[in-house]
């Protein structure tokens, strides 16, 4: 091989080598010691409510690629209702970080629900058996009006709480349905969670938890908020 060639060929592949080489060893040369982090129970019988399943259509249990499915809305005595979603992945079970990016940012949106800003928090924090743990909250209005619904949900990659990207702004509510701003934001939720993993050595198909739970907003946000600071605190358990 010509040395006009060789040298420059050399330190290209040298380049690759040593970004594969580094990239492996970020990730297996003296990691990080594990967290076991936490891992969020839910209760199926609450006293006082009833609950009723609602079950996934087949394309959504295909896409979500998990058995571990929870779907329906618990009702109270007193009429108070409570829509509430969980679901898990064993470690392995899902090699990428899609199936924990269906937030309601990006499904309630592509499913016609319009973000609204009622003064509610992005995020909140709830006590989870005396542990104060994360929380995303936003509000949307559906696609058939009716009062807007208050939603909270956590996503748990290996025991570590995984924080939201970037969010829609409600002022922006006139674009907010397109397809384009949902495939944008799905883009920035992705490179998001990869940078993240990155920086904090966490492998993408290790164990996945998502929980997510929502009232009607009937009269003050901070009403709706309250009722699932109770709720959540009774439905869910820190392991």
């Amino acid at each position: 091989m010509d040395r006009r060639i060789l040298g420059p060929w050399c330190a290209v592949t040298g380049l690759f080598l040593a970004a594969v080489m580094g990239a492996w060893a970020w990730f297996f040369v003296a990691p990080r010691p594990k967290d076991p982090g936490l891992k969020l129970s839910i209760s199926r019988e609450l006293a006082g409510w009833r609950f009723r399943s609602e079950p996934l259509s087949p394309a959504v249990q295909a896409t979500l690629a998990t058995p571990e499915l929870f779907n329906g809305t618990f009702i109270a005595e007193t009429g108070n209702e409570v829509t509430v979603f969980a679901a898990n992945w064993v470690a392995g079970s899902a090699r990428v970080m899609s199936v924990v990016e269906h937030t309601p940012d990006i499904c309630w949106v592509g499913a016609g629900f319009v973000p609204v800003d009622l003064g509610q928090p992005t995020r909140v924090e709830l006590s989870i058996s005396g542990r104060p743990l994360p929380f995303e909250c936003r509000a949307f209005r559906g696609p058939r009006g009716g009062p807007p619904e208050l939603v909270l949900w956590c996503t748990l990659v290996d025991g570590q709480v995984l924080p939201e990207g970037d969010r829609w702004e409600a002022e922006m509510n006139a674009d907010l349905g397109s397809d384009d701003r949902r495939a944008q934001a799905g883009r920035r939720k992705a490179l998001g969670h990869f940078l993240q993993n990155v920086s904090t050595r966490r492998a993408a198909d290790g164990e996945k938890q998502f929980i997510r739970f929502s009232v009607a907003v009937t009269t003050d946000w901070r009403d709706g908020l309250e009722r699932l600071r109770s709720f959540g605190g009774r439905w869910l358990a820190a392991l």
